[in-house]
């Protein structure tokens, strides 16, 4: 039996879905149309809202929220309609899609942002143009142009576009500069982290950029006893930023008292970021250190130890997670808004 998804009331969803063996499902401008009346009648039913979308030949994203919890029907519904008009034109049977559905629940602010990146840049991922909007199946190009289907649901991307302009007002020829301004392999790690995450778990990102010190510090040690040498963390950074925030922490520890050497100390903390910021598993953390399993296992322990027991450290550590995340999620370069962070 399949389980069920853990959906409520205005939850936000990243939703996708492929063809069966990568088959082909977006052949003509038809197929576009026919999912697009699929989704305007769900919408009108009350069951979603769409605030980004991109239809690639053999795949779509969808950003969406659930109105009522029911995201399960909704796509049930939206899949099925346009699944029976694509056979019946093709004059085939049999299922069109790999699954049902694979939808990524969105916990914060954070993971909005990274995931309405993921559908713009999607398109320019793959090499099929420069620019988001120069897609003409993505809602890029309906927020560039102001065109595109009525049931788009486009006041809060148009908010946060303004927020990322300020103190500029909400200018549609200004979208493709905010959507290209995260880089693109940072982001497609983030969104494939998010899924492997349990978002009833774990405190969203936010806490870590907008909160005082010792809330951050709190953070961080809830976050070390969560852990019991296999729970992940949510990823809020790429790896090679993990490694480096672990170096730099430890060039600050340098004249401290450590109950071990500096290069272990070091490795800890890279053991330790790799698994709480980066979201690795054990072997993924193996795998990029270059040690045994075991190794991990222990020097993730010793992290733990330090985050619970020495206020110094867990404050350098927040501190600089917070400078990683602003590495991570430049400052959009634009003269009317030259010291926003994107996304925020």
């Amino acid at each position: 039996m399949r389980p069920l998804r853990e959906d409520y009331q205005l939850a936000d969803w990243l939703i996708t879905n492929r063809g069966l063996a990568k088959r082909a499902v977006f052949e003509t401008r038809r197929d576009v149309e026919r999912f697009y009346e699929a989704l305007s009648k769900v919408i009108a039913k009350g069951l979603i809202e769409v605030h980004a979308f991109v239809f690639m030949t053999t795949h779509f994203h969808l950003l969406l929220r659930s109105l009522i919890g029911e995201i399960s029907l909704a796509m049930k519904l939206v899949t099925n309609e346009f699944v029976r008009d694509f056979n019946r034109t093709r004059k085939r049977d049999g299922p069109l899609f790999v699954s049902r559905f694979h939808g990524q629940r969105i916990e914060d602010v954070a993971q909005w942002y990274a995931a309405l990146h993921y559908v713009d840049l999607n398109p320019v991922r793959a090499k099929m143009c420069t620019l988001p909007s120069d897609h003409s199946y993505g809602s890029a190009r309906a927020y560039r142009y102001e065109t595109g289907p009525s049931w788009l649901s486009r006041g809060r991307v148009i908010e946060a576009l303004g927020e990322a302009l300020s103190p500029a007002t909400y200018q549609p020829e200004f979208y493709d500069e905010v959507a290209c301004s995260v880089d693109q392999t940072t982001n497609a790690y983030l969104i494939e982290r998010l899924g492997r995450g349990s978002p009833q778990t774990v405190p969203p990102l936010t806490d870590m950029i907008q909160t005082a010190s010792l809330r951050q510090q709190g953070w961080m040690k809830w976050k070390a006893a969560l852990a019991d040498g296999m729970k992940v963390g949510t990823a809020f950074l790429p790896p090679y930023e993990a490694v480096r925030t672990a170096r730099l922490v430890a060039r600050v520890l340098k004249r401290d008292p450590l109950p071990v050497g500096r290069a272990r100390a070091e490795r800890d903390l890279a053991v330790g970021l790799l698994r709480t910021a980066a979201g690795r598993t054990i072997a993924e953390v193996a795998a990029d250190l270059g040690i045994a399993h075991s190794t991990v296992h222990a020097a993730e322990r010793r992290y733990q130890a330090w985050m619970q027991n020495s206020t110094r450290y867990s404050n350098l550590v927040a501190r600089a997670l917070q400078s990683a995340v602003r590495r991570t999620f430049p400052p959009l370069r634009h003269p009317l808004a030259p010291d926003r962070l994107v996304p925020r």
